[in-house]
């Protein structure tokens, strides 16, 4: 369970926060999007206590994509039909010009706090 997970242990210096995200909100297309920072769109979902973009959100979106609605069957409700492939892949390339705007300011994102 994951009340018994120890989270004392991440690595602070690059784990900001740690929280759980019920199946159901994953599930619930109107959480994900795709926003633009400094111009720079990226894939996020916005349906828990901090806002998942990046290469998080992207690894999310193919659980969701390829695992989970192979198992559809387990769940009382329809998967819902999350933003497509090449939409993805647009927000994610050009999100690494996003990385370079970071690193250009100094700084990034980890648990989504800017």
């Amino acid at each position: 369970d994951i009340e018994d997970y120890d989270f004392s242990n991440l690595n602070r210096d690059e784990v900001q926060a740690a929280f759980t995200i019920p199946v159901e909100k994953l599930l619930n297309k109107k959480n994900w999007s795709t926003s633009e920072i400094d111009g720079v769109p990226s894939l996020e979902f916005n349906g828990g206590p901090y806002p998942v973009w990046g290469l998080t959100a992207f690894i999310l979106y193919r659980f969701l994509q390829d695992v989970l609605k192979r198992y559809r069957v387990f769940f009382d409700h329809e998967v819902e039909q999350l933003p497509s492939d090449e939409e993805v892949m647009s927000a994610l390339n050009r999100h690494q010009s996003r990385d370079s705007l970071d690193a250009q300011k100094g700084g990034k994102c980890i648990g989504g706090d800017d």
